[in-house]
């Protein structure tokens, strides 16, 4: 049986549009809104802290609104490690990725 690496590169995709998504809010939300957040969310995107205010509350809302927008397109491809024997059957992956924002409708 193979290693299927399917699930492990559709988590980590999914973590990089969720990185992308708090990144974009964080960048648009007031200066002053987001010196209040707890450091957790501002400063680690995939933990919440044990306590969630209104402000956090909000910021997540506003994060899970961004993601919905966000798309990531693959800019590079690359091989994964495997045997010369075996190389010619296998498809190249998305290694590096970038960002496109869909506008709201």
């Amino acid at each position: 049986m193979g290693y299927d690496t399917h699930d492990s590169d559709s988590r980590e995709l999914a973590d990089k549009k969720l990185m992308r998504a708090h990144q974009r809010v964080l960048a648009h939300w007031p200066e002053e809104a987001v010196k209040e957040l707890d450091p957790l969310v501002i400063h680690d995107p995939m933990n919440k802290p044990d306590v969630v205010g209104d402000l956090e509350r909000e910021f997540y809302e506003a994060r899970h609104e961004a993601l919905g927008s966000i798309e990531l397109e693959p800019v590079s491809w690359a091989k994964p490690p495997v045997p010369h024997e075996a190389s010619q059957f296998v498809d190249p992956r998305p290694v590096e990725w970038t960002t496109v924002v869909r506008k709201a409708d």
